[in-house]
C-alpha cells in the first residue's frame, strides 16, 4: 500500500484539496491523509472530506501547545513531516509512504520517486541538477538546501526508521528552525553523509518550481502530455503562487528568473480555477487555530521569537503559552510573554543588549 499525506492548517484546506484530487488521479490506489495542525472548530466536516483528516496532535510531536506556541503555521508543517509519516509507518504499516507539500499537483504517476524510494529506503529531490545552466543561482540555492523538503518517499525499513527519528530530534526542538537555512530543508543537506544508503533522484519531471524552471525546458509529448527536459513532467511545485495573478509564477515574490512559457502559463491558470473550485476563497477567510491567545490577542513574530528564545526550555509541559495570565518566575508584568511585543518591552531588551 502507498500511503500519502500532507500538512495544513485549516484556512489552507483548499489546498489540500487540490493536492488529493491529483493523488486521486495519478495514484488511485493510494491511501489519503491530511494532517490538520489545528482544529476544524465546526468551519468545515472532515467527514465530509474525500480523504482521511487527522490531527497532528496525534503524532509524537511532545508539547504539542508549547510548539505551535513557538512556531508559525507554516513552520509547525515543516516540523511535523517526520512525526507524521512515523505514525502512518507504525499505524498502517504500509509499503511507502509520500510526503508531498499541498502547494503540489501530481501530472502523473511517480513512478520513479516510488521506485527510488522502495530500493533505498529514502528518497529525495534536488533543488538543482544542471550546473552548466546555474552558475548564477547555486549560492541562492545554497541557502534554501540542496534538497526540497516538499517532497519526499520512505519506505518501511530501517534505514527509513532511523532517517526519520534523526530528522524529528533535530526540527522539534525550536532554536533549530531557522529562515537562515530554510527550517526544515537545511538540515536535509547531512543526508548524503550520515545516510549515505539514501535515493537522489534527480528526474527532470519532479518538483519542478520557480527555482529551477529555467533548467526544466516544458513542451508537449504527442499525446499532449507536459514534458521536462524530454522526460514526463510528474509533479509541479507552485510554491509562492497567488491564484489572484495567475499569470505570474511567485504572486507578488519578485525573482531574478525568467518568465513561464505559455505552456506554464496554461499549467498556472489551470491550478488556479482548481484552487477556487476547492473553495480557496472561503478557507482563506478562517482563522489559524494557533494565531491568537485566547483572549483573541493575536500572537506576534516577537511573541513567538521571545518565546524560542527565552522561555521554552523553562516552562513546565503543562504551561499553556497562548494564556494571557501565564507568568513566569522572574517574567512578570511588561517582561511576561504576553507583553513580549509591547514597544516598550522591545525597547529594554535592545538597550540590554547593547550594554
Amino acid at each position: 500500500m502507498i500511503h500519502v499525506f500532507t500538512l495544513v492548517s485549516c484556512n489552507y484546506l483548499a489546498d489540500a484539496r487540490a493536492l488529493m484530487r491529483s493523488v486521486a488521479e495519478h495514484l488511485p490506489g493510494a491511501r489519503q491523509t491530511v494532517f490538520l495542525i489545528d482544529e476544524p472548530a465546526g468551519r468545515f466536516d472532515p467527514a465530509g472530506e474525500a480523504f482521511e483528516i487527522l490531527p497532528a496532535t496525534g503524532t509524537a510531536l511532545s508539547r504539542y501547545r508549547q510548539r505551535a506556541f513557538a512556531f508559525s503555521a507554516a513552520e509547525l508543517c515543516f516540523v511535523l513531516k517526520p512525526f507524521c509519516a512515523e505514525f502512518l509507518l507504525g499505524r498502517d504499516t504500509p509499503e511507502i509512504v509520500l510526503y508531498l507539500d499541498a502547494d503540489t499537483q501530481l501530472l502523473a504517476p511517480p513512478v520513479e520517486l516510488l521506485s527510488t524510494a522502495r530500493t533505498h529506503g529514502v528518497a529525495l529531490t534536488p533543488h538543482l541538477t544542471d550546473p552548466a545552466r546555474n552558475t548564477r543561482t547555486a549560492l541562492p540555492t545554497m541557502r534554501s538546501g540542496v534538497f526540497n523538503g516538499g517532497v519526499f518517499a520512505v519506505s518501511r525499513g530501517s534505514l527509513a526508521t532511523a532517517f526519520l527519528s534523526w530528522w524529528g530530534r533535530q526540527l522539534a526542538e525550536p532554536v533549530n528552525i531557522s529562515a537562515d537555512w530554510n527550517h526544515d530543508q537545511g538540515w536535509l543537506a547531512l543526508v548524503p553523509s550520515l545516510f549515505p544508503a539514501y535515493g537522489l533522484l534527480r528526474h527532470s519531471g519532479y518538483n519542478v518550481a520557480f527555482w529551477n524552471l529555467h533548467e526544466r525546458d516544458i513542451t508537449t509529448a504527442a499525446d499532449g502530455a507536459l514534458l521536462a527536459n524530454g522526460l514526463p513532467l510528474v509533479l509541479f511545485h507552485f510554491s509562492y503562487f497567488d491564484p489572484a495573478l495567475p499569470d505570474r509564477l511567485t504572486g507578488r515574490m519578485q525573482t531574478n528568473f525568467p518568465d513561464p512559457n505559455a505552456l506554464v502559463l496554461g499549467l498556472l491558470a489551470r491550478y488556479a480555477a482548481l484552487l477556487h473550485e476547492c473553495g480557496r476563497t472561503a478557507c482563506r477567510r478562517w482563522s489559524y487555530g494557533y494565531g491568537a491567545f485566547t483572549d483573541g490577542t493575536p500572537v506576534t513574530a516577537a511573541h513567538r521569537r521571545y518565546f524560542k528564545q527565552r522561555l521554552f526550555g523553562h516552562l513546565p509541559e503543562n504551561a499553556d503559552p497562548f494564556d494571557p495570565e501565564l507568568r513566569v518566575p522572574g517574567l512578570t508584568g511588561l517582561k511576561s510573554l504576553y507583553h513580549a511585543g509591547h514597544p516598550v518591552t522591545r525597547t529594554i531588551r535592545r538597550l540590554r543588549h547593547s550594554d
